[in-house]
Order: structure tokens, then C-alpha cells, then sequence
């Protein structure tokens, strides 16, 4: 409850940091249990989630790293919070507080029996003598206050103060009354005090218990070498943004306790210590970023065995580390950001701290190659690169990086990061990367989902074989099939874990325009290496004398972009964008699908060739309504093989729009004994040449329409039918203008030929002479264009 109601002091937006050093300070958080006291990283994140509870439950507004004050624009809950917090009704609270505001006179103020003082924005003068009915009062808070003087015997009668904050105000000293303050005083709060030029020595010194001095934004001039003298308590020392700061004094071994030294944008300090008497044993984080350092002691770091975090960027003038460096063995996060002047740190790379978590070497800009070994770096989870001029990045089997960062490196060429536990993929926010060849992260198992909006450009190969945790269905590329003779070059080379790797992807996006060169497999991972992936072959096949009329080439000669999905064991999600563009797609032994169109009949634009075979679970295979006609432009062969359960190959509402099916060269189907048409709606398949189907047993119709659209099959030359008892139509009101080849076979209830006697050449009919002796001929004269050869016995190929 003290930490909520502490929230009454501030109507102004705070820090996070700031309010829990305060919390810190009061002994609301990290009071010491037993013997044990916790570090300041632990309070600091005791008081962070305290603030999330509170930001939860609608009693404050974070934004950012600040608490946001009293604001109008707020939820029901936060606002009826506020109106009793901002009240100023100490009465409703169990401890008394004194909120001193906007023109009022803080010398008339009755501090008796008060605990907690605030004063806001207000021009104040002080009393000359200290109050003597403030032996209550443990905080004092101003915040942009108007005081230019503060009296020697102001705080004579406040020793029980922990808390005192005098940010922002206009004072050029403190008085040697703030000596009084030295039992009980935990937190001295001087930040932005514009003209405050010196401490207040020697009277610092006998506050023997602070353990929090913010200095922040002051102009001190200098540091005297005693200026931290009996400070033995001070566990937080902020020097940020002292503009004026040349060096630091040897008192500064003096801190015992000391764990957060910061010294962040102090543009003038050149020096450190060379030797430090008592080593900080205790520190965790140096800031000293934004300084004006050349080189750094070599013995400075000696003795910081807890550092945990150390910042040294933005220091331009930096050439090199101390050896000292490599006794930091629980350092955990190092940042050399803009340190352009370092060169060579292969040394320093191989005896870095091996308890190293993040390291940031961007915009190095003298840093032309980085190696690193993953032994050196077990515990390596954070690596930025970003604007540093490597050419190659060799991360591979660093068991514990989840992410790397690269941003706009104009010189990169290649990134492995093979084996490791990255989890976002690198290329995201990484700008352009001109020069980029490729990027592997083979068995990269924690790689997830991709955000295609942050993704500028894709290199020439991206790997990602063997990604996933082994509960997905996964997608790797075979390298060595895909590369054609050794060329790497001409596109993109993609494997990914799963289809939520495309799920941003649209086939508008700039990246699609990259992936030339693309080869998919999508396979569960439990499965992979148990089966034989299939894809369409040139040997092979059982029955030559009907396959021998069509020779499928190899697909990935054949063709630049390719997907093969197989055994998945639910819908794989996702694909759409990038089956956009893929010219190849084969499907086969699943059990998910029962709609290859369920994929977006949209995002078969691109596809030229189409292989489905062994899918259990399809009944339909394309299944057109009216919004995306027509369809299927570029496909010129589909071939389906042993679908159990489908029943229709297309079905339309209506007639298919012009341009449908309008490439479709070759079609074969076999082994369907569900399917009952193969094309539900008038069709007009200019293209198509070839046409086989056989074991279809309840085919009745190959194309059911009454009706078909003028010059329908105007090319067809082949026509295949094996073993089709139910067969009684080909077509209606249709004549095969181009037909010189038909093979039929089981095909006992087909009486009608769909030839008449305008041909331009003979038609050669080989079948059973049985079938032949029943025909029916509308015209008799159109027999005299046939030329019938009876087909031999069947036998049954010798591998079966």
C-alpha cells in the first residue's frame, strides 16, 4: 500500500528507475531478509514488476520508461483511482502527507506530525532557521521548485530524512546542515540542478548511510580527490550527462558497496583512474558511453569480478581494451557501439568472459572482420552488427544466440548461423544489404515465423534446412540438387520450417520479386528420411506404352520455382504467397487435404505443372466459384494419381471464363475409383493435346456439361481411356477436330466416338475387338476415316 500511495508525490510524468530507487530508498522493496541483501538488479526488477501489476489492475500509466502523472484521458478504473490519488485529501490516507502546489507559500506550512512532503512548481524561500516539528518528516520531494539558496541550518532538526530530492532546482550549493542528515539518509536526488558547480565537501562524507547520490545533468566543474571520502554505504552513483567532468578521483575506491556507476554522455571525461587502491568488488553496471576516453588503464578493471553490464559505446577515440578486461568473468553484457577506432580484436574475441550474454559491435566502423568461436561464447544470445563493415559472419553452433542484428551493412556477403537457437530471422529491420549472397541457418530449430513487412530484400540463398522444433510440418531445400553445376547465382535458394514462415508473405511483396529460384519441401519432421521423396522422374513407369507419350522432365532443371509437400498431418497454412509463385507443385502421401483450391485458387497463378498423387483425405481438386476466373492461366500438365476419395476433378458454378485451363497441355488421370466427371461445367481447353485416364471405375462422364464453350478441345491429338466399366460419355456436342490417337480399353459401355466425317486426316483406333464390333456411328461415313488396330492381351508389367 506505501508504494501506491508514495504515487501522491509526483503529478508530474517520473522515471520508472527513478520512482523505484525512491521505493528502494523508503524500504518499501528490498529490505534485507535475515542476513542477505538483495543486489540493486534484483530490487530494480522487484520494483518493474510491481509496476506491472499496478499498470494491470488500471492504477498507474506506463509509457515508454516513464509513469505517466495525472492525465484526463483514461480508463473508468485508472480515473477514479486518480481522482482519489490526486485529490490532495490527506484524510483518506493512513499516513499524512504535505502537497505543497502552484502558488503557495511553502514558509507558512504547519510541518508537525507530517511524514511526507512534496512541493511542485512553486518560487520558494526558505526558512533561515530549521523547523522544529519535523522529527516526523522521512521525505522531502521538490520538482521544478524556484530555490536559489538554501540556509547553513535548514536541516538541523531532520535526521530522520531518507529521501531527499531537490531535482531541478536553482541553487549553487548545499548547506552543512545536510551533515545532520547522516544517520538516517539513504537517497540524495541533485539531478538538474542547473548551477550547482561543487559537491558539498567535507559534510558529504558524514553521510555515512546514503546509498543512492544522483548527480546527473549538474555542471561540476571538477572532483576532488576526497569527493567520495566516507561514503562506504553508496550503492548507486549517477555522473550522467556532467558535461563539465574531466576525470575521476582515486576516492572512488572508497565505494565498497558501490554496484551502478554511471557516467553516461560525460563529453569531457579523457581520464580513469590508472590504479584503483581498493578494488569495486561489488560493482555490476559502468556506464561510460558518450565519453571523450582514448584508452583505458590497464589494470582499471582488476578486481570487478560481479560486473555483470559494461557500456563503453560511443566513445569515437577508442582504440583498444585492457587485458584487465578478461578478469570480468561474470560480465554478461558488453556494448562497443560506435567505436570506430577499434581494429583488431580477434585477441580480445578469443578471451572474452565465456559468460558473455550480448554484445554489441555496431557501427565498428574500422571493424573489418569478426571471427568468433562458439566455444569462446557459450552463453552468447545477443550479437548486433549493425553498420559494421564484416564481410563474413561465422556464427555457426552457437548453441545459446537467439538473435542477431545486422542493419544496413553495405559489405556483407555471407551469414551462417548453422545450429544455433536464433529466433528471429536476421534479415528482419535489417535494411538493404547490397552485397549479400547468402544466409544459413541449418537446424536452426527455434526459427519461427517471419514478418515479410520488416524484410527489405532476400539474398541469393537463404538455408534453412532442418529448422524447427520437430513438431511442425518443415520445409528444407536439397542444396545439391538444386545448384546447377556449381551456380550459385540467379535467385533466391529457400528452406523453411513451416508455412508460418510465408504468413506475411503477399505475392505483392518486394521479396517475391527476389525469389527467382526457389525450392520448397514440406514434410513433417518425424517423417523425413523414413520415405522416399517422390518427384516427377523420367523412368519408372508401368505402363510405357501410355506414359511413353509424355516424358516429365526433372523439376528442378525444369523449372525455377518449385514446392513439394508430403505425409502433412494437418493443412499447412501460410503457403499462399509464395505458391504464388511457384511453377511446380507436387502433393503426395498426405492425409490433411481435401481441397488442393482450400490453398487460394488465387495463388496458382504461376503454376505450370502440378502433380498430385496418394492424397487420402482430397475429394475435390479444384473447386471455381466466380471471384478469381479465370483460373489456372498457366498451367500445361496436371497429373493425378491414387486419390481414394475424390469425386470431381473441377467444379464450377457455372461455365469456366475464357482463359481458364487455357495453357493445359497434358492431363493424366489414374486410380480414382470415386470420381464420377472430371470437369463438372463447360470447359474449353484449347490447349489441351493429351488426355489418359484409366482405373476410374465409377467414371461416367469426362466432361458432364450439356454445353461447352466454342473450339472446346480443338487440340486434343491423344486420348488415352484404360479400364473405365462406368464410361458411357467423353463429350457432348463436341467433335474432336484434331484427334489421330485413341487407345480405349475396359471401356465396355462406351458406344459413341465423338468423330465425324469432316476430318482432315485418319484416326487411329486401337481397343478390344469386342468394343469395337458395338460402336455406334452417327455418321458411317466418319468409320471410313478410322483406321482400328486391335490392341494385344494385357499383361501385367513385370515388377508387379
Amino acid at each position: 500500500m506505501d508504494c501506491i500511495l508514495y504515487l501522491l508525490l509526483f503529478d508530474v510524468n517520473i522515471k520508472i528507475e527513478t520512482l523505484v530507487q525512491y521505493w528502494f530508498a523508503e524500504g518499501f522493496i528490498g529490505t534485507p531478509t535475515n542476513t542477505n541483501t538483495m543486489d540493486l538488479d534484483a530490487i530494480f526488477k522487484c520494483g518493474q514488476n510491481l509496476l506491472d501489476e499496478l499498470q494491470h489492475r488500471h492504477m498507474v500509466v506506463l509509457r515508454d520508461d516513464s509513469i505517466l502523472g495525472a492525465i484526463d484521458d483514461v480508463s473508468p478504473k485508472r480515473k477514479k483511482f486518480q481522482e482519489m490519488l490526486y485529490s490532495g485529501n490527506i484524510l483518506l490516507f493512513p499516513r499524512k502527507f504535505k502537497i505543497v502546489k502552484s502558488n503557495s507559500d511553502v514558509s507558512t506550512l504547519d510541518l508537525d506530525d507530517i511524514d511526507r512532503i512534496s512541493i511542485w512548481d512553486v518560487d520558494l524561500r526558505l526558512p533561515s532557521q530549521s523547523p522544529t516539528n519535523c522529527t516526523k518528516l522521512s521525505t522531502i520531494i521538490t520538482t521544478w521548485i524556484r530555490l536559489y539558496d538554501i540556509p547553513e541550518k535548514f536541516f538541523e532538526n531532520m535526521e530522520n530524512v531518507r529521501v531527499l530530492s531537490l531535482m531541478r532546482s536553482h541553487f549553487t550549493h548545499l548547506p552543512s546542515s545536510i551533515a545532520r542528515l547522516g544517520k538516517s539518509l539513504k537517497l540524495l536526488d541533485l539531478h538538474e540542478c542547473s548551477r550547482l558547480e561543487c559537491l558539498p565537501l567535507p559534510y558529504l562524507g558524514a553521510l555515512g548511510k546514503l546509498e543512492v547520490l544522483d548527480l546527473s545533468e549538474t555542471p561540476l566543474t571538477e572532483l576532488p580527490d576526497d569527493s567520495f571520502d566516507g561514503l562506504q554505504s553508496l550503492r548507486l552513483l549517477n555522473l550522467s550527462k556532467c558535461p563539465n567532468i574531466v576525470s575521476l578521483p582515486p576516492s572512488l575506491s572508497c565505494l565498497l558497496n558501490l554496484e551502478h556507476l554511471l557516467l553516461e554522455d560525460c563529453q569531457s571525461l579523457s581520464h580513469l583512474p590508472t590504479s584503483i587502491d581498493q578494488p569495486l568488488q561489488k560493482l555490476q553496471l559502468l556506464h561510460l558511453s558518450g565519453t571523450k576516453l582514448l584508452e583505458i588503464p590497464e589494470r582499471f578493471f582488476q578486481g570487478m569480478l560481479k560486473l555483470k553490464i559494461l557500456n563503453l559505446s560511443l566513445n569515437p577515440g577508442l582504440k583498444s581494451l585492457p587485458i584487465s578486461i578478461f578478469n570480468l568473468v561474470k560480465l554478461k553484457k558488453l556494448n562497443l557501439e560506435g567505436c570506430s577506432e577499434i581494429q583488431n580484436m580477434t585477441h580480445f574475441l578469443k578471451h572474452i568472459p565465456s559468460s558473455l550474454e550480448e554484445l554489441n559491435l555496431s557501427r565498428c566502423k574500422s571493424l573489418q572482420e569478426v571471427k568468433l568461436e562458439s566455444s569462446s561464447f557459450p552463453n552468447l544470445r545477443i550479437l548486433n552488427l549493425g553498420f559494421t563493415p564484416v564481410k563474413v559472419i561465422s556464427l555457426q553452433n552457437f548453441s545459446s544466440l537467439e538473435n542477431l542484428i545486422l542493419d544496413s551493412n553495405e559489405k556483407l556477403q555471407v551469414v551462417d548461423l548453422c545450429n544455433s537457437k536464433i529466433r528471429k530471422f536476421p534479415l528482419e529491420d535489417a535494411g538493404v544489404l547490397e552485397r549479400l549472397k547468402r544466409i544459413s541457418l541449418f537446424g536452426a530449430k527455434h526459427l519461427g515465423k517471419v514478418n515479410w513487412e520488416k524484410i527489405s530484400s532476400l539474398p541469393q540463398q537463404v538455408n534453412l534446412d532442418q529448422c524447427g522444433d520437430g513438431n511442425i510440418p518443415h520445409m528444407i531445400v536439397p542444396l545439391s540438387k538444386w545448384q546447377r553445376d556449381g551456380n550459385e547465382s540467379g535467385g533466391s535458394l529457400i528452406s523453411l520450417i513451416d508455412g508460418v514462415f510465408f504468413q506475411t508473405l503477399t505475392q505483392s511483396h518486394p521479396c517475391i520479386k527476389n525469389m527467382q529460384h526457389f525450392f520448397v519441401y514440406v514434410c513433417p519432421c518425424a517423417a523425413r528420411g523414413k520415405y522416399k521423396t517422390l518427384l516427377p522422374q523420367r523412368k519408372g513407369c508401368s505402363y510405357k506404352d501410355i506414359y511413353s507419350l509424355r516424358k516429365p522432365s526433372d523439376p528442378c532443371y525444369a523449372f525455377e520455382r518449385c514446392m513439394v509437400i508430403e505425409r502433412v498431418e494437418r493443412f499447412p497454412k501460410g503457403l499462399g504467397g509464395v505458391l504464388g509463385c511457384a511453377q511446380l507443385l507436387s502433393l503426395h502421401d498426405e492425409e490433411a487435404i481435401t481441397r488442393l483450391s482450400d490453398f487460394g485458387i488465387e495463388n496458382f497463378g504461376e503454376l505450370r505443372e502440378c502433380w498430385i498423387e496418394r492424397c487420402q483425405a482430397m475429394k475435390v481438386i479444384f473447386d471455381i466459384g466466380a471471384k478469381y476466373q479465370p483460373v489456372l492461366k498457366c498451367l500445361e500438365k496436371l497429373h493425378i494419381s491414387k486419390l481414394k476419395k475424390l469425386t470431381n476433378m473441377c467444379i464450377s458454378s457455372g461455365v469456366l471464363k475464357d482463359g481458364s485451363f487455357g495453357r493445359l497441355m497434358h492431363l493424366q488421370l489414374e486410380y480414382c475409383p470415386q470420381i464420377v466427371n472430371v470437369f463438372s461445367s463447360g470447359v474449353r481447353l484449347e490447349s489441351l493435346e493429351v488426355l489418359e485416364i484409366k482405373f476410374c471405375a465409377r467414371l461416367k462422364e469426362v466432361f458432364a456439361a450439356k454445353k461447352n464453350e466454342d473450339r472446346c478441345l480443338q487440340r486434343l491429338h491423344t486420348l488415352c481411356l484404360w479400364e473405365l466399366p462406368a464410361l458411357s460419355t467423353i463429350i457432348q456436342n463436341v467433335q474432336l477436330v484434331s484427334l489421330k490417337n485413341l487407345k480405349v480399353r475396359g471401356c465396355p459401355n462406351l458406344r459413341k466416338l465423338p468423330i465425324h466425317n469432316t476430318f482432315g486426316g485418319a484416326v487411329v483406333v486401337r481397343g478390344e475387338s469386342e468394343w469395337w464390333e458395338r460402336l455406334e456411328w452417327v455418321d458411317n461415313n466418319a468409320k471410313q476415316h478410322v483406321r482400328f488396330n486391335c490392341s494385344k492381351p494385357f499383361k501385367l508389367p513385370n515388377h508387379l
